[in-house]
């Protein structure tokens, strides 16, 4: 009786296991090898805004670069409205 339903529940797993991983690992591929991209809306001076020339300067960009920098990537800044970025 034991051994039958340890069986069900170690079958069970299994096949959460075969259906579970392949999509993991589809997720979690790389688009770019050295690239972080930060999603800002550009609108909260100080901490993210776009210039008259169209860069987005502020201190969530520059503390975003600084951690991009340490971990050895290049970071892409990406403007979008807030309610994209939840």
């Amino acid at each position: 009786m034991i051994t039958k339903r340890v069986w069900r529940i170690a079958s069970l797993v299994g096949i959460l296991l075969i259906t579970i991983i392949p999509v993991a690992v589809a997720s979690g591929q790389v688009e770019s090898d050295n690239t972080i991209s930060f999603a800002g809306s550009g609108g909260y001076p100080p901490f993210n805004y776009i210039t008259e020339s169209g860069e987005v300067i502020g201190f969530d960009v520059d503390v975003a670069t600084e951690i991009a920098s340490r971990l050895g990537y290049e970071m892409k800044y990406v403007t979008t409205s807030w309610d994209g970025i939840i």
